[in-house]
């Protein structure tokens, strides 16, 4: 058996997210071979035969123009590099996210990673959040590094929120003690002015405090270096969450 002809297909779209191969190998002992899946990957095959090299090429010729009606477009194997998939963007958007906000510390940013990823794979946790695939990620990113890298705390909660700050910066290493302006902190301040408090103190060693209003009467968030704000922003939104520095006009 030899190869008569090779037909090779692409359809890639940033804009829906399609990145994907068709390949048709036609053989001269009537045996058509059909390849597809996502550009990059090796993909998946079935083999048809035929009676004859006629009856092979009329299937062959159906079947490129129904691929190219869809939008596929003639190309070259090798040529249009691998696309991550959504899942696979998730996955590292959440891993460097986590790098960035650990200080170095490498190990506790590949654990919490690991456990954003068995997290979000758990099949009872993925029935549980069903068509809420956003909610699943934020919880995952929560679970993952609560009280270790980030910070979830109820918006009455002024005695956890005093807390989990102390925690989190013996984590990062971070040698600071904040001056809360009072004796009684957590009576006397609410959480949204610890955070106000927190996060101007912490730019005076070149660190802040980032959070997220989950809309859930709660605020999700963290510590990372002010020089890193641009990379924390753009994987916190790669993960759908809008998290951004204490605004005096909503928490003062």
């Amino acid at each position: 058996m030899s190869i008569l002809q090779k037909r090779y297909f692409e359809l890639s779209s940033a804009e829906t997210g399609e990145h994907k191969f068709y390949e048709l190998t036609l053989n001269d002992d009537g045996t058509l071979i059909s390849r597809y899946g996502r550009i990059g990957a090796n993909g998946q095959s079935k083999t048809q035969h035929f009676d004859s090299i006629e009856a092979m090429l009329k299937v062959a010729d159906k079947t490129t123009a129904e691929k190219l009606n869809k939008g596929y477009q003639p190309a070259t194997p090798g040529e249009t590099a691998a696309q991550e998939t959504r899942h696979q963007r998730i996955l590292r958007c959440a891993r460097e996210l986590y790098a960035l906000i650990s200080n170095g510390n490498t190990a506790l940013a590949q654990r919490c990673s690991a456990e954003f990823k068995a997290f979000i794979e758990d099949a009872d946790n993925k029935d549980e959040y069903e068509e809420q695939e956003d909610e699943l990620i934020a919880t995952g990113f929560k679970e993952a590094a609560d009280w270790e890298l980030v910070f979830f705390v109820d918006w009455k909660d002024s005695e956890s929120m005093l807390d989990v700050l102390a925690t989190l910066c013996s984590n990062l290493k971070i040698d600071i003690e904040f001056d809360w302006g009072c004796d009684n902190p957590e009576d006397e301040l609410e959480v949204g002015q610890i955070m106000l408090l927190a996060h101007e103190q912490l730019q005076q060693r070149d660190y802040a405090l980032w959070h997220w209003d989950t809309g859930d009467d709660a605020y999700l968030g963290w510590i990372g270096h002010d020089d890193d704000y641009d990379s924390i922003a753009n994987f916190s939104l790669g993960l759908g969450l809008v998290a951004r520095y204490p605004d005096p006009a909503k928490l003062g």
